[in-house]
């Protein structure tokens, strides 16, 4: 099972969570039956789609995934939903973790003024060199 299309927009995510399923299909090759607000139906794959969505990005410089594609991903656990990729919810996380460390070091050295306490900051030094190596 193959994901070509990465990370989706949050508004996207928020569009395929909304979207009205008939059936999934989870086995060899994952597909979903939709149906449309206007009552049709369509058909996708983690490869495409037969709604018009679809083909108007196949035909943009970066095409992406429709919302049926990513609803279909969602539900197989390829995206979370946020719409990440289990990839890009690590190095979000990642880099949220460095920013917090950033701020509170900045709060300590700076303005001696500690954000947490020393078990607190040496615990989140101690999760971001554990998260480093997995870069």
């Amino acid at each position: 099972m193959e994901w070509k299309w990465g990370s989706t927009d949050a508004p996207r995510a928020a569009r395929a969570g909304k979207v009205k399923v008939v059936s999934i299909n989870d086995g060899a090759k994952p597909s979903i039956e939709c149906e449309g607000s206007d009552g049709a139906r369509y058909y996708a794959t983690l490869e495409s789609c037969t709604c018009p969505d679809f083909n108007i990005n196949l035909k943009k410089a970066n095409p992406t995934a429709c919302k049926h594609m990513v609803r279909l991903a969602m539900s197989l656990g390829v995206l979370n939903q946020d719409g990440l990729t289990e990839r890009d919810k690590f190095l979000k996380d990642y880099q949220d973790l460095e920013s917090r460390l950033a701020k509170c070091a900045w709060y300590y050295y700076v303005l001696r003024t500690p954000l947490i306490s020393d078990a607190e900051y040496d615990g989140l030094k101690k999760q971001y060199m554990i998260w480093r190596t997995k870069l």
